[in-house]
């Protein structure tokens, strides 16, 4: 012989054995996440606002320090080293306006 488990307790004539609540507390969830959703939007908006392009703001330029460069690999050929790099070392200069 089975017997059949309730899990929502017992079931009343014309209603589900499970409860989903007042109307009241169904409408704060439903405020509560509609503005919970805002805010991710208004934030990740925010966050994408600050990624614009800097360098427009600082015209600067990277190159290779090359006085850097030579002094290192004359000290190295001194000294009976060879010096291969990977990442020479890099130095930013200030572009100089097209109009000047």
């Amino acid at each position: 012989m089975r017997r059949r488990i309730s899990v929502g307790g017992p079931t009343l004539k014309g209603r589900e054995s499970h409860s989903h609540g007042s109307p009241v507390r169904r409408t704060v969830v439903k405020t509560f996440h509609r503005a919970s959703i805002l805010v991710l939007a208004i934030g990740a908006l925010a966050g994408c606002a600050g990624m614009q392009d800097k360098s427009a703001m600082y015209p600067n330029q990277v190159v290779d320090d090359a006085a850097y460069i030579a002094q290192v690999e004359h000290m190295a050929r001194d000294r009976g080293v060879a010096v291969r790099w990977i990442n020479p070392p890099q130095k930013r200069i200030k572009d100089l306006p097209h109009d000047q």
